[in-house]
Protein backbone atom coordinates (compact mmCIF):
# COMPACT_ATOMS: atom_id res chain seq x y z
CA UNK A 1 0.00 0.00 0.00
CA UNK A 2 1.45 3.42 -0.86
CA UNK A 3 2.17 5.65 2.10
CA UNK A 4 -0.57 8.20 2.65
CA UNK A 5 0.57 11.80 2.34
CA UNK A 6 -0.51 14.94 4.10
CA UNK A 7 -2.56 17.07 1.69
CA UNK A 8 -0.89 20.37 2.62
CA UNK A 9 -2.05 21.75 -0.73
CA UNK A 10 -5.87 21.68 -0.85
CA UNK A 11 -7.31 18.71 -2.72
CA UNK A 12 -10.64 18.87 -4.56
CA UNK A 13 -13.05 16.06 -3.71
CA UNK A 14 -15.03 16.62 -6.94
CA UNK A 15 -18.12 17.08 -4.75
CA UNK A 16 -19.81 20.36 -3.88
CA UNK A 17 -21.69 21.44 -0.79
CA UNK A 18 -23.98 24.16 0.48
CA UNK A 19 -22.88 24.88 4.02
CA UNK A 20 -20.49 23.10 6.35
CA UNK A 21 -19.21 19.56 5.71
CA UNK A 22 -19.22 16.97 8.51
CA UNK A 23 -16.22 14.64 8.86
CA UNK A 24 -16.03 11.69 11.28
CA UNK A 25 -13.16 9.23 11.72
CA UNK A 26 -14.38 5.63 11.86
CA UNK A 27 -12.76 3.46 14.53
CA UNK A 28 -14.31 0.57 12.65
CA UNK A 29 -14.19 -0.83 10.09
CA UNK A 30 -10.62 -1.44 8.98
CA UNK A 31 -9.50 -3.68 6.19
CA UNK A 32 -6.71 -6.25 6.22
CA UNK A 33 -4.04 -3.76 5.24
CA UNK A 34 -2.22 -2.43 8.27
CA UNK A 35 -3.00 1.22 8.92
CA UNK A 36 -5.92 1.42 6.50
CA UNK A 37 -8.98 3.00 8.03
CA UNK A 38 -11.87 5.10 6.78
CA UNK A 39 -13.56 8.37 7.55
CA UNK A 40 -17.14 9.35 6.80
CA UNK A 41 -18.33 12.65 5.32
CA UNK A 42 -21.79 14.20 5.17
CA UNK A 43 -22.88 17.36 3.36
CA UNK A 44 -25.86 19.05 1.72
CA UNK A 45 -25.22 18.90 -2.02
CA UNK A 46 -25.75 21.99 -4.15
CA UNK A 47 -28.76 21.62 -6.42
CA UNK A 48 -32.47 21.01 -6.16
CA UNK A 49 -33.63 20.52 -2.54
CA UNK A 50 -30.02 20.39 -1.22
CA UNK A 51 -30.04 16.63 -0.54
CA UNK A 52 -28.19 15.19 2.45
CA UNK A 53 -25.26 13.27 0.99
CA UNK A 54 -22.88 10.72 2.51
CA UNK A 55 -19.45 9.60 1.37
CA UNK A 56 -16.65 7.44 2.75
CA UNK A 57 -12.94 7.92 2.11
CA UNK A 58 -9.95 5.69 2.77
CA UNK A 59 -6.90 6.82 4.67
CA UNK A 60 -4.55 8.46 2.20
CA UNK A 61 -7.35 8.96 -0.32
CA UNK A 62 -9.16 12.27 -0.38
CA UNK A 63 -11.96 11.50 -2.82
CA UNK A 64 -15.09 10.14 -1.08
CA UNK A 65 -16.59 6.99 -2.56
CA UNK A 66 -19.89 5.14 -2.13
CA UNK A 67 -21.72 8.47 -2.29
CA UNK A 68 -25.42 8.21 -1.37
CA UNK A 69 -28.12 10.85 -0.93
CA UNK A 70 -31.29 11.08 1.15
CA UNK A 71 -33.41 13.81 2.68
CA UNK A 72 -33.63 17.49 1.76
CA UNK A 73 -32.17 20.58 3.37
CA UNK A 74 -31.77 24.35 3.35
CA UNK A 75 -29.22 26.37 1.41
CA UNK A 76 -26.14 27.19 3.47
CA UNK A 77 -26.93 24.89 6.42
CA UNK A 78 -24.69 21.83 6.51
CA UNK A 79 -25.20 18.72 8.66
CA UNK A 80 -23.43 17.35 11.71
CA UNK A 81 -22.60 13.65 12.01
CA UNK A 82 -21.80 12.01 15.36
CA UNK A 83 -20.62 8.43 14.89
CA UNK A 84 -21.41 6.13 17.81
CA UNK A 85 -18.76 3.84 19.36
CA UNK A 86 -19.71 0.89 17.12
CA UNK A 87 -18.43 2.82 14.08
CA UNK A 88 -21.45 1.69 12.05
CA UNK A 89 -24.19 3.93 13.44
CA UNK A 90 -24.39 7.72 13.52
CA UNK A 91 -26.76 10.44 14.62
CA UNK A 92 -27.04 13.00 11.82
CA UNK A 93 -28.73 16.39 12.19
CA UNK A 94 -29.46 18.99 9.53
CA UNK A 95 -31.92 21.80 8.72
CA UNK A 96 -34.85 21.00 6.43
CA UNK A 97 -36.57 23.35 3.98
CA UNK A 98 -38.85 24.67 6.76
CA UNK A 99 -35.86 25.49 9.00
CA UNK A 100 -36.77 22.65 11.34
CA UNK A 101 -33.83 20.70 12.77
CA UNK A 102 -34.09 17.15 11.45
CA UNK A 103 -32.46 14.22 13.27
CA UNK A 104 -31.69 10.94 11.54
CA UNK A 105 -30.11 7.62 12.41
CA UNK A 106 -27.64 6.62 9.71
CA UNK A 107 -26.32 3.10 9.26
CA UNK A 108 -23.19 1.85 7.51
CA UNK A 109 -23.52 -1.36 5.54
CA UNK A 110 -21.63 -3.51 3.09
CA UNK A 111 -17.97 -4.28 2.56
CA UNK A 112 -15.25 -1.67 2.83
CA UNK A 113 -15.64 1.13 2.14
CA UNK A 114 -18.95 1.16 4.02
CA UNK A 115 -22.06 2.67 2.47
CA UNK A 116 -24.15 5.04 4.62
CA UNK A 117 -27.91 5.40 4.44
CA UNK A 118 -30.65 6.88 6.61
CA UNK A 119 -32.53 4.36 8.74
CA UNK A 120 -35.06 6.77 10.31
CA UNK A 121 -35.69 10.53 10.55
CA UNK A 122 -37.46 12.86 12.98
CA UNK A 123 -37.94 16.62 13.18
CA UNK A 124 -37.53 18.62 16.39
CA UNK A 125 -40.91 20.34 16.97
CA UNK A 126 -40.76 24.11 17.46
CA UNK A 127 -37.18 24.49 16.27
CA UNK A 128 -36.22 27.17 13.76
CA UNK A 129 -32.52 26.94 13.00
CA UNK A 130 -30.63 30.06 11.97
CA UNK A 131 -27.51 28.07 11.09
CA UNK A 132 -26.03 24.58 10.95
CA UNK A 133 -26.27 22.36 14.04
CA UNK A 134 -23.25 20.87 15.75
CA UNK A 135 -23.14 17.68 17.78
CA UNK A 136 -20.96 15.14 19.53
CA UNK A 137 -21.33 11.96 21.56
CA UNK A 138 -21.54 12.63 25.31
CA UNK A 139 -22.71 10.62 28.32
CA UNK A 140 -25.92 10.81 30.31
CA UNK A 141 -26.37 8.48 33.30
CA UNK A 142 -23.65 6.26 31.88
CA UNK A 143 -25.26 5.88 28.44
CA UNK A 144 -24.20 7.53 25.17
CA UNK A 145 -26.30 10.45 23.98
CA UNK A 146 -25.67 12.95 21.22
CA UNK A 147 -25.77 16.57 22.34
CA UNK A 148 -26.85 18.94 19.55
CA UNK A 149 -26.46 22.73 19.63
CA UNK A 150 -27.69 25.30 17.11
CA UNK A 151 -28.60 28.98 16.91
CA UNK A 152 -32.39 29.14 17.03
CA UNK A 153 -34.22 32.03 15.34
CA UNK A 154 -37.34 31.67 17.51
CA UNK A 155 -35.52 31.52 20.82
CA UNK A 156 -32.95 34.13 19.79
CA UNK A 157 -29.98 32.25 21.21
CA UNK A 158 -28.17 28.95 20.98
CA UNK A 159 -30.19 25.98 22.18
CA UNK A 160 -29.34 22.37 22.93
CA UNK A 161 -30.99 18.96 22.61
CA UNK A 162 -29.79 15.62 23.97
CA UNK A 163 -30.69 12.83 21.60
CA UNK A 164 -30.92 9.26 22.85
CA UNK A 165 -29.93 7.09 19.85
CA UNK A 166 -31.97 4.22 21.26
CA UNK A 167 -35.12 6.35 21.59
CA UNK A 168 -34.88 9.38 19.33
CA UNK A 169 -38.62 10.01 19.17
CA UNK A 170 -38.87 10.66 22.90
CA UNK A 171 -35.74 12.85 23.19
CA UNK A 172 -36.54 15.68 20.76
CA UNK A 173 -36.99 18.51 23.26
CA UNK A 174 -34.60 21.45 23.41
CA UNK A 175 -33.70 24.27 25.81
CA UNK A 176 -31.92 27.63 25.56
CA UNK A 177 -28.23 28.13 26.33
CA UNK A 178 -28.46 31.90 26.77
CA UNK A 179 -25.75 32.99 24.32
CA UNK A 180 -25.95 33.71 20.58
CA UNK A 181 -23.62 32.86 17.73
CA UNK A 182 -23.12 33.51 14.04
CA UNK A 183 -23.48 30.62 11.61
CA UNK A 184 -22.69 27.35 13.40
CA UNK A 185 -21.02 26.50 16.74
CA UNK A 186 -18.63 23.60 17.34
CA UNK A 187 -19.07 21.15 20.22
CA UNK A 188 -16.22 18.85 21.29
CA UNK A 189 -15.82 16.41 24.16
CA UNK A 190 -12.41 15.65 25.61
CA UNK A 191 -12.47 13.24 28.53
CA UNK A 192 -15.27 14.42 30.79
CA UNK A 193 -15.05 18.04 29.60
CA UNK A 194 -17.29 19.52 26.90
CA UNK A 195 -15.97 22.50 24.95
CA UNK A 196 -18.16 24.87 22.94
CA UNK A 197 -16.40 27.07 20.37
CA UNK A 198 -18.43 29.67 18.49
CA UNK A 199 -18.31 33.02 16.72
CA UNK A 200 -20.05 35.73 18.71
CA UNK A 201 -22.38 38.15 16.98
CA UNK A 202 -19.55 40.74 16.91
CA UNK A 203 -17.35 38.26 14.96
CA UNK A 204 -15.04 37.40 17.87
CA UNK A 205 -14.33 33.68 18.31
CA UNK A 206 -15.03 32.39 21.83
CA UNK A 207 -14.33 29.16 23.71
CA UNK A 208 -16.22 28.02 26.82
CA UNK A 209 -16.11 24.78 28.81
CA UNK A 210 -18.18 22.63 31.13
CA UNK A 211 -15.72 20.59 33.20
CA UNK A 212 -18.49 18.15 34.16
CA UNK A 213 -19.29 17.23 30.57
CA UNK A 214 -22.67 18.93 30.35
CA UNK A 215 -23.90 22.18 28.81
CA UNK A 216 -23.45 24.47 31.84
CA UNK A 217 -20.85 26.55 30.02
CA UNK A 218 -18.88 29.21 31.89
CA UNK A 219 -19.58 32.20 29.63
CA UNK A 220 -18.27 34.66 32.24
CA UNK A 221 -14.78 33.19 31.79
CA UNK A 222 -14.90 32.65 28.03
CA UNK A 223 -11.56 32.51 26.26
CA UNK A 224 -11.45 35.18 23.54
CA UNK A 225 -8.26 34.75 21.47
CA UNK A 226 -7.11 38.17 20.30
CA UNK A 227 -7.41 38.89 16.59
CA UNK A 228 -9.29 35.68 15.78
CA UNK A 229 -12.52 36.70 14.09
CA UNK A 230 -14.75 35.27 11.37
CA UNK A 231 -18.17 35.50 9.80
CA UNK A 232 -18.39 31.69 9.88
CA UNK A 233 -18.32 29.30 12.78
CA UNK A 234 -14.94 27.98 13.98
CA UNK A 235 -13.75 24.43 14.56
CA UNK A 236 -11.82 23.06 17.53
CA UNK A 237 -9.82 19.83 17.26
CA UNK A 238 -8.66 18.50 20.63
CA UNK A 239 -5.41 16.53 20.91
CA UNK A 240 -5.55 15.87 24.65
CA UNK A 241 -7.13 17.52 27.72
CA UNK A 242 -4.67 20.45 27.62
CA UNK A 243 -3.96 20.97 23.91
CA UNK A 244 -6.15 21.76 20.89
CA UNK A 245 -6.10 23.44 17.50
CA UNK A 246 -8.49 26.20 16.57
CA UNK A 247 -9.41 26.30 12.87
CA UNK A 248 -11.34 29.20 11.35
CA UNK A 249 -12.09 30.90 8.04
CA UNK A 250 -10.44 34.25 7.41
CA UNK A 251 -11.14 36.44 4.37
CA UNK A 252 -9.08 34.52 1.79
CA UNK A 253 -7.76 31.48 3.66
CA UNK A 254 -8.37 29.01 6.46
CA UNK A 255 -6.15 29.58 9.48
CA UNK A 256 -5.16 27.32 12.39
CA UNK A 257 -3.58 28.00 15.76
CA UNK A 258 -2.56 25.74 18.63
CA UNK A 259 -4.10 26.49 22.02
CA UNK A 260 -3.03 25.16 25.39
CA UNK A 261 -4.01 25.31 29.03
CA UNK A 262 -1.51 27.24 31.13
CA UNK A 263 -0.54 26.74 34.74
CA UNK A 264 -3.46 28.95 35.78
CA UNK A 265 -5.89 26.46 34.22
CA UNK A 266 -6.96 28.84 31.45
CA UNK A 267 -6.75 28.45 27.67
CA UNK A 268 -4.00 30.45 26.00
CA UNK A 269 -2.56 30.90 22.52
CA UNK A 270 0.79 29.25 21.91
CA UNK A 271 3.09 32.07 20.78
CA UNK A 272 5.46 29.73 18.90
CA UNK A 273 4.98 30.56 15.17
CA UNK A 274 5.55 26.89 14.32
CA UNK A 275 2.18 26.03 15.90
CA UNK A 276 0.10 28.19 13.57
CA UNK A 277 -0.43 28.39 9.85
CA UNK A 278 -2.87 28.75 7.00
CA UNK A 279 -4.46 26.69 4.23
CA UNK A 280 -4.99 28.25 0.82
CA UNK A 281 -8.77 27.91 0.69
CA UNK A 282 -11.20 30.82 0.30
CA UNK A 283 -13.98 29.32 2.41
CA UNK A 284 -17.65 29.66 1.52
CA UNK A 285 -18.76 27.94 4.76
CA UNK A 286 -17.40 27.02 8.17
CA UNK A 287 -14.43 24.61 8.22
CA UNK A 288 -14.50 21.29 10.05
CA UNK A 289 -11.54 19.24 11.21
CA UNK A 290 -10.74 15.81 12.59
CA UNK A 291 -7.61 14.25 14.04
CA UNK A 292 -6.63 11.23 11.96
CA UNK A 293 -4.62 9.04 14.37
CA UNK A 294 -1.35 7.20 13.75
CA UNK A 295 -3.14 4.08 12.60
CA UNK A 296 -4.68 6.09 9.79
CA UNK A 297 -1.79 8.09 8.40
CA UNK A 298 1.62 6.52 7.81
CA UNK A 299 3.12 9.98 8.24
CA UNK A 300 1.82 10.11 11.81
CA UNK A 301 -1.31 11.87 13.06
CA UNK A 302 -2.63 14.73 10.96
CA UNK A 303 -5.51 17.15 11.33
CA UNK A 304 -7.69 16.87 8.25
CA UNK A 305 -9.73 19.98 7.41
CA UNK A 306 -12.77 19.96 5.12
CA UNK A 307 -14.29 23.18 3.81
CA UNK A 308 -16.33 24.24 0.78
CA UNK A 309 -14.38 26.63 -1.42
CA UNK A 310 -15.24 28.44 -4.63
CA UNK A 311 -18.62 27.34 -6.05
CA UNK A 312 -19.06 25.12 -3.01
CA UNK A 313 -16.47 22.55 -4.16
CA UNK A 314 -15.39 20.58 -1.07
CA UNK A 315 -11.66 21.02 -0.47
CA UNK A 316 -9.59 18.86 1.88
CA UNK A 317 -6.25 19.89 3.35
CA UNK A 318 -4.22 18.86 6.36
CA UNK A 319 -1.39 19.72 8.67
CA UNK A 320 0.74 17.83 11.20
CA UNK A 321 -0.12 18.94 14.75
CA UNK A 322 2.43 19.53 17.49
CA UNK A 323 1.78 17.28 20.49
CA UNK A 324 4.70 18.60 22.57
CA UNK A 325 3.96 20.38 25.84
CA UNK A 326 3.30 24.06 25.40
CA UNK A 327 5.76 26.35 27.15
CA UNK A 328 3.55 29.28 28.12
CA UNK A 329 5.01 32.09 30.15
CA UNK A 330 2.49 33.49 32.58
CA UNK A 331 2.11 37.27 32.70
Amino acid sequence: MPNPTVPTSPVSTKQNASGRVAVSVLDNPTDNQQGTHYYAMAWMANGNDYPLTFGTAKSGDYTPTTVTSAGTGTKGCGPTMAVLPDGRTAVVAWVNAKQLVTVGIAKASGANPPRWSLDSTFTIPGSKAAGSPTGCVTQQNGFPVVTLIWQDAKVGSMVYAQINPANVKNSLGFAPLGESCLDTPCLERDGICTILTYTRTDGQIALVCDLRGGVDFDYANAFLPAGMTSTYGPCLVTLNPTTAYLVWAASTQVQYQQLGIGSDGKWQVNSDPATSGSLAIAATAAPTGQLLPETVEATGPIILVAVPGKNGVIRLAGFVPDFSPIAIVQA
